[in-house]
C-alpha cells in the first residue's frame, strides 16, 4: 500500500473484523540471550498483540523453519493487527494464551497491516 490514508484505513478493517471475530489481547515474551545463544535472566515482556488464534486447512505442504523444525500447514495460526509491538515479534518468541505457551516459528507481515504467525505449542 502506497498512501498512507489507504494502509490506516485497511488497519481499521482488519482490527474491526477482528474484534467481531472474537480476538484477544495476547502478551508476547522474549528470552534474554548472551552472544553465545545462552539464555540469560528471566524472559521479559516486549508487548502485546491483538489477535486471534485460527487454524489452516489440510493441505499436502510443510513449512521448514529452522533446520530440524517441520510444520505441517494445519498448525495453530495467529492473525494480529499490525501495530504496536507486533513489528518486532520473531522467531523464537514466546506467546501465552491461557494456561497454553507457543513459541513463534515464523512472522510474517501483510500488506504493511497484518501480522501472521505460524505457531508451536510448548
Amino acid at each position: 500500500m502506497q498512501r498512507p490514508f489507504w494502509q490506516r484505513s485497511a488497519s481499521r478493517q482488519i482490527h474491526r473484523a477482528l474484534v467481531v471475530a472474537g480476538a484477544k489481547t495476547i502478551p508476547v515474551y522474549r528470552q534474554p540471550v548472551d552472544a553465545n545463544g545462552v539464555a540469560t535472566g528471566e524472559p521479559q515482556r516486549i508487548g502485546c498483540l491483538f489477535g486471534m488464534f485460527y487454524t489452516r486447512g489440510q493441505r499436502d505442504t510443510v513449512l521448514i523453519a529452522t533446520p530440524g523444525i517441520v510444520a505441517r500447514t494445519d498448525t495453530d495460526r495467529l492473525i494480529a493487527t499490525a501495530c504496536g509491538c507486533a513489528r518486532s515479534v520473531s522467531i523464537g518468541d514466546t506467546l501465552f494464551w491461557g494456561s497454553r505457551k507457543y513459541k513463534v516459528l515464523e512472522a510474517t507481515i501483510h500488506m504493511d497491516v497484518a501480522l501472521a504467525l505460524v505457531l508451536e505449542e510448548v
